[in-house]
């Protein structure tokens, strides 16, 4: 009788060790745990925030007092008195400065390089100069000599070496052209029209000129300068 009571009881506390068992189960299934993969991925949102960058920022100083970058000068009424870009506090690449006399080029490493165009105030253009390291090769006055072909006003060299000049059209399309030596201009020189046709020829070696129509034609022949050059 004790051996039956005794199995008997055996097996309840068997019942009830598999139902605390599987209610344990239950519980880890259901119950959230957090996903490793998510926290990483929330991690690294928060590291690739974008960093501020100089180039993306106008009139930038750096840590150093340095200018770099994009800036501009507008006086008190919003108007650009002066555009230029810098690297490490140097002035690079297009530069435009449109306060009284007005003019814009271009700038290497802190020096005027290639053409400068000084304006009126209506935007036409006055003078082109051309720099090289800086340094002033030639000038050519653009306006007062559009309709001419022997300039009135003289385009003037600043160097005694042999210096072929080309001067431009506001459209890019070659105005003038020709070879200057010691400062003065030698054998034959070409003016064009806008369209980029040759409009009139210069010699120098015996001081004559021809003119010519858009077409082509000779519209006039001279055995000598109209005026001094």
């Amino acid at each position: 009788m004790k051996r039956r009571l005794l199995f008997i009881g055996f097996l309840v506390l068997l019942t009830a060790c598999q139902s605390v068992a599987e209610d344990q189960n239950s519980v880890s299934s259901t119950s959230t745990v957090p996903n490793s993969t998510d926290s990483i991925l929330k991690a690294d949102s928060a590291i690739s925030q974008p960093i501020p960058n100089y180039e993306d920022s106008l009139n930038y100083i750096d840590g150093n007092g340095w200018k770099q970058g994009k800036h501009i000068d507008e006086n008190t009424a919003g108007k650009v008195l002066e555009e230029a870009t810098y690297v490490n506090d140097t002035i690079v690449g297009y530069y435009r400065y449109w306060d009284g006399m007005q003019k814009d080029g271009f700038y290497k490493n802190g020096k005027k390089h290639g053409n400068f165009n000084w304006y009126y105030a209506n935007g036409t253009i006055l003078l082109i100069t051309h720099y090289e390291n800086d340094s002033a090769i030639w000038h050519a006055p653009y306006i007062a000599n559009q309709q001419h072909i022997i300039p009135i006003k003289p385009i003037s060299v600043e160097v005694d070496s042999a210096v072929y000049v080309e001067v431009h059209h506001p459209n890019k399309k070659l105005w003038y052209e020709g070879l200057f030596e010691n400062k003065e201009p030698v054998g034959i020189h070409n003016v064009y029209y806008e369209s980029g046709d040759l409009k009139g020829t210069i010699n120098y070696k015996i001081n004559t000129y021809t003119s010519f129509d858009s077409e082509g034609n000779v519209m006039e022949e001279s055995v000598e300068f109209p005026y001094e050059y």
